[in-house]
């Protein structure tokens, strides 16, 4: 696995500065309020929205927080990916991080519809949403382990750490633009799963 580490930091990747729990200071409750920070998932059995196929890459399995694994080859096994999906902790983080991409994604939504309405071509929209996907996935991987995950993925899979291309989206959907749209405002159900966003039809 190629590491890029320090030299491939972009601005989009930068880190943000996190609550210190451990080095908060405390003050009487009429001066500050300290928020705790954020609870863990207590219950793989949550109500998920939506109901989804089965990905070939997951496997039922009791260990996960959501009762699902990723198989070994999977790209997002804990071997490739920076999350330990037994982990209540790390997979808590996973899933607000996951609950914000869905908001995203419906904002690109109503985009779409917007831009439609304004006369913009499909082609024009394509272009657009596959640039703005691709910034939007980066952004919310915020440590240098994280980031070298998701640029290692990108280059294995597009042949680009930054995402797929819009010329290459084009090819692979048929040369059409609107395919290319669909696939933009489309999730990935294998993490949806996995963050208890989603479950299997049929599933536990």
């Amino acid at each position: 696995m190629l590491t890029f580490g320090k030299q491939n930091k972009k601005p989009h990747a930068e880190q943000k500065a996190t609550n210190d729990y451990g080095q908060a200071k405390f003050e009487p409750a009429y001066v500050q309020k300290l928020q705790d920070p954020p609870k863990p998932p207590s219950n793989k059995n949550i109500l998920a929205k939506k109901y989804v196929n089965m990905p070939d890459d997951l496997i039922a399995d009791s260990k996960g927080v959501y009762g699902y694994l990723p198989k070994e080859e999977s790209q997002f096994h804990s071997s490739k990916w920076p999350v330990d999906w037994t982990d209540k902790i790390q997979v808590g983080k996973a899933r607000e991080t996951r609950l914000k991409y869905h908001s995203e994604l419906e904002k690109k939504k109503e985009l779409v519809n917007t831009l439609r309405t304004q006369g913009i071509s499909e082609d024009g929209i394509a272009r657009k949403l596959v640039e703005a996907r691709n910034t939007d996935r980066l952004s919310h991987y915020k440590t240098p382990e994280s980031l070298d995950a998701v640029y290692n993925r990108n280059l294995e899979k597009y042949d680009n750490i930054y995402g797929p291309t819009y010329e290459s989206q084009l090819a692979k959907y048929d040369n059409s633009p609107k395919k290319v749209i669909d696939a933009s405002l489309r999730s990935n159900d294998s993490v949806d799963i996995l963050t208890g966003i989603a479950k299997p039809k049929g599933g536990i």
